[in-house]
C-alpha cells in the first residue's frame, strides 16, 4: 500500500492508487507558487483506479487546539478552489475529504471546539459545484472510502 504520513497521521492506501502530497509535486513547487502569494493546496491528491480523484486536506488538533482565526471551513475551501485552480486532474469524479482530528473527549487542555457536522454542512453549501457530497471525517468515521487512517507511531 502507498503510505503517506500526514500531520502525524498514517493514511494507507491501496496499491492500485495514485497518491501523493501535492507540497512536494514539482510541477506545485515550480508553476503554482510563483503565480500568486498566498495560493494554499490541500495536503494529499489522491486517485483511485475508478478515476475517482481524492483532495485530502489534513488537521490535527489532538495536542494543539486549532488557533487560526481563519474558520475551518472556509480554510478548507479556499484551498480545495487553489488546488483546482492550480492543477487539473483528468479524474472522471472527484471527492472533497477534510479529515480532522480533534480530542476523543473535550477538556480544558485539549477542547473539542469545532463541529464536524456544521463544517460539514458549511463546506457542502460552499463547494457543492466541485463536490456535493464533500465529507468532514476522522480516523474513526471514515466510512467506505476506500483508504484508512491511523496515528502515526512516533
Amino acid at each position: 500500500m502507498p503510505d503517506l504520513v500526514v500531520e502525524n497521521l498514517l493514511f494507507a492506501f491501496p496499491d492500485d492508487w495514485q497518491v501523493g502530497k501535492y507540497d512536494d509535486w514539482q510541477f506545485y513547487r515550480k508553476h503554482v507558487i510563483p503565480m500568486k502569494v498566498g495560493l494554499k493546496a490541500v495536503d494529499v491528491l489522491a486517485c483511485s483506479p475508478g478515476g475517482i480523484a481524492y483532495l485530502i486536506e489534513v488537521k490535527d488538533y489532538r495536542r494543539h487546539p486549532h488557533t487560526k482565526p481563519t474558520e475551518i471551513g472556509d480554510e478548507f475551501t479556499d484551498k480545495v478552489l487553489c488546488t483546482l485552480a492550480g492543477k487539473v486532474l483528468t479524474a472522471k469524479s472527484l471527492r472533497l475529504v477534510l479529515h480532522l482530528e480533534q480530542p476523543k473527549k473535550s477538556s480544558r487542555l485539549f477542547p473539542r471546539s469545532i463541529d464536524p457536522a456544521s463544517v460539514q454542512q458549511k463546506v457542502r453549501q460552499r463547494l457543492k459545484a466541485v463536490d456535493p457530497r464533500a465529507i468532514v471525517t476522522d480516523m474513526h468515521r471514515m466510512g467506505n472510502l476506500g483508504f484508512r487512517v491511523s496515528s502515526r507511531v512516533f
